[in-house]
């Protein structure tokens, strides 16, 4: 037993305040958190940064071209990485095509393909070598017996109006095919009513320009967060898990919902007038005798969600590519199925880079070979059908 209970002793009262922080402490222990989370941040910050590393400048990549939108500069080339990226060369023949041979007359003999599109077609962040273009060209000139070479038009940033407009310096090429590579990803910016109805108009598109609002406090620290390498980090790490990634893109619903029952209003009408431009450029190619084809490169959700068993009853991974498959049907133009070469492998999305978005390497040679099986298949010059080639066909499968 406690003793003090019989002593007659009294423990002494405590002192007024006795337990309680001084004053300071409500400051300093606040600021100590902070700069705890600061030096924390910053370590992995630096960290990042070593890990995700980007570098060199495009100075080939004219961003705004008055009438034709984005180009890229002839006889050019750039050196660059982005975070995800390995380092990658650019270079331009002549007409600012991303191909190494001369866009000048073709040679006898030789098969031309007229790529058009934007950064998916170009093969941005790839190496030429792997890129879809080049794969395919070698694999058409197996199938075929000739050669066939790919003057890559397309170019970062050229949407849909703006390929539409380039028709005209597709078929000057004498191409035996111009195919148009496009994404969901590029349906994304609405097209002016004034400007698709001008669809032919070659005459510079001048914008006006609108007064710079000052950028305040709050919205540089938000771009500063923006552009954290740690962020970027997080972001790379969570988007491998295929649930996770899934169900981020969804809850984008302006963005996703070209992969939902029924479609937007806004998807509807980019689809529209996707329709009057595949309709424009089908009248001109099929007056100069050329064949039309169009593609659609799955983004990176389509593809992950074309693998999923299972999934929610309003998403459908192949509704985009259904409504330009459509399209195509309706204006006479062939449309080579793509997503389902991804769709019949274990986790697609892993061809892709994770935050970025664009095809990998890996990714790539699954476009290559999905569009060398239908342009075989759909377009007759390419056919070639002798018995070693359908042996060569079948290793495609």
């Amino acid at each position: 037993m406690n003793e003090n209970l019989y002593s007659g002793s009294e423990s002494q009262p405590a002192k007024l305040g006795e337990g309680k922080l001084p004053a300071r402490d409500f400051f300093l222990i606040p600021l100590l958190s902070v700069a705890t989370v600061m030096a924390m941040f910053a370590g992995s910050e630096i960290v990042a940064r070593k890990v995700f590393v980007s570098g060199g400048n495009d100075p080939c990549w004219v961003s705004y071209d008055p009438r034709l939108g984005s180009a890229d500069r002839p006889n050019c080339t750039a050196r660059i990485k982005v975070f995800e990226s390995p380092w990658v060369e650019h270079s331009f023949n002549e007409c600012g095509y991303r191909t190494p041979e001369s866009c000048g007359p073709k040679r006898a003999g030789t098969l031309r393909v007229a790529l058009m599109g934007a950064s998916v077609a170009e093969g941005y962040l790839i190496p030429y070598k792997d890129t879809f273009a080049a794969q395919a060209s070698r694999l058409l000139s197996e199938q075929s017996g000739r050669k066939v070479e790919i003057q890559n038009l397309a170019v970062e940033g050229c949407g849909p109006l703006f390929v539409c407009r380039r028709i005209g310096e597709a078929l000057q090429l004498k191409p035996d095919l111009v195919l148009w590579i496009l994404s969901p990803y590029d349906l994304e910016q609405d097209i002016d009513p004034d400007l698709l109805a001008r669809r032919d108009d070659l005459d510079p598109i001048t914008a006006a320009k609108t007064p710079q609002a000052p950028v305040s406090v709050l919205k540089r620290l938000q771009r500063a967060v923006a552009d954290s390498r740690t962020l970027f980090a997080a972001q790379h790490l969570a988007f491998q898990n295929q649930d996770l990634y899934v169900k981020l893109y969804l809850m984008q619903a302006e963005r996703s919902g070209f992969l939902t029952k029924p479609l937007p209003r806004k998807w509807l009408k980019r689809l529209a007038d996707t329709d009057v431009l595949v309709g424009a450029m089908a009248e001109k190619t099929r007056r100069a005798g050329v064949p039309f084809a169009v593609a659609v490169a799955p983004q990176r959700a389509q593809a992950a969600l074309a693998s999923m068993h299972v999934r929610a009853a309003h998403v459908d991974p192949y509704l985009f590519e259904s409504a330009i498959e459509d399209i195509a049907l309706r204006h006479r133009v062939t449309a080579v199925p793509v997503l389902s070469e991804f769709g019949s492998l274990p986790n697609p999305e892993k061809l892709y880079y994770p935050v970025d978005g664009h095809l990998s390497g890996d990714g790539q040679t699954v476009l290559a070979r999905a569009l060398v099986r239908g342009l075989v298949k759909d377009i007759a010059v390419f056919s070639g059908r002798t018995d070693s080639n359908e042996q060569k066909m079948a290793g495609l499968r």
